[in-house]
């Protein structure tokens, strides 16, 4: 019986970091990192799962247990259910505790930062109306403790108590002969919940859409359109939403070499990603790759 089929893969590993930094007359700071984990992934009776555990110990911020665990099951043929969720750790970088900043202390660390510790679960569903397509809709919740932010006097690094950011997303996938696209929907509710607003500088919507064309094996082309929405800022201030048309060649010159031709924000659209601080110009990126 196919449905008793039974599967399974495990991951063992070890990983260890350190890090140096200097800023002179200022800071003078290293520190290191050990981290352990497993990962069980597989499949019995129809469902497929992943597991995961991690645990560090980060010679700034003691030991942490993390990880996630993931169900999936097959309804028909067309239809897929999926859950998870998940406890993660995040340290602060040198950058957000020590950095001084600019123009008098503007976006400068915070020695006195606590790490990040947050929980996540999502739900949601995959669907293959025909070959080539997927639709899936989720909705997911973030559960954020000392969650790390520059978000304090001169946009100075803050831990914020507590926050939550939960949101629905949909994505739709189709190929068709050459042609490629990619769209997806976000709507999301990012709270600072200890402040009892909106979380700074998270849009409630966004949206993204890369469609795509192949010509042959060597040539292909894509555009981007992007869109986010409006913001909540320091003070209160609002920043407006924005969309923004990116343009995509390559060329592969041979098997292991490919060239690229890249232009960001193609209207020369000017928006501000943070009050007062003006986003980059139309920009030409030309890239030559090598692979192997």
């Amino acid at each position: 019986d196919p449905a008793e089929v039974r599967s399974a893969d495990c991951a063992v590993g070890l990983d260890a970091w350190r890090e140096s930094g200097v800023s002179r007359g200022q800071w003078n700071e290293s520190r290191g990192n050990i981290g352990v984990f497993t990962g069980l992934e597989g499949a019995a009776a129809g469902t497929g799962y992943e597991l995961s555990v991690r645990l560090d110990d980060d010679e700034a911020f003691g030991t942490e247990l993390t990880g996630s665990a993931g169900l999936n099951w097959r309804i028909g043929d067309r239809w897929r259910a999926f859950a998870s969720a998940g406890r993660a750790f995040r340290a602060p970088n040198f950058s957000q505790l020590y950095s001084p900043g600019f123009f008098g202390g503007l976006f400068a660390g915070n020695p006195n930062l606590d790490p990040e510790r947050a929980w996540s679960a999502e739900v949601g569903a995959d669907f293959n109306p025909v070959a080539g397509q997927r639709l899936t809709v989720s909705a997911y919740s973030n559960w954020i403790d000392d969650l790390i932010a520059f978000a304090g006097v001169d946009f100075r690094a803050i831990n914020i108590n507590k926050a939550r950011i939960r949101g629905l997303e949909f994505t739709y996938s189709a190929f068709a002969g050459n042609w490629s696209s990619d769209f997806n929907l976000t709507w999301q509710d990012p709270q600072d919940r200890a402040a009892g607003r909106n979380l700074l500088r998270r849009a409630s919507f966004k949206g993204n859409w890369v469609l795509g064309y192949a010509f042959g094996s060597r040539w292909s082309i894509d555009g981007e359109l992007s869109h986010v929405g409006n913001r909540l800022d320091v003070g209160g201030a609002g920043l407006a939403s924005y969309t923004l048309i990116n343009l995509r060649a390559a060329y592969r010159l041979r098997e292991d070499w490919n060239l690229e031709l890249r232009i960001d924000n193609l209207a020369d659209r000017a928006y501000e990603p943070l009050v007062g601080f003006n986003a980059a110009d139309r920009r030409v990126f030309v890239q030559l790759g090598w692979s192997r």
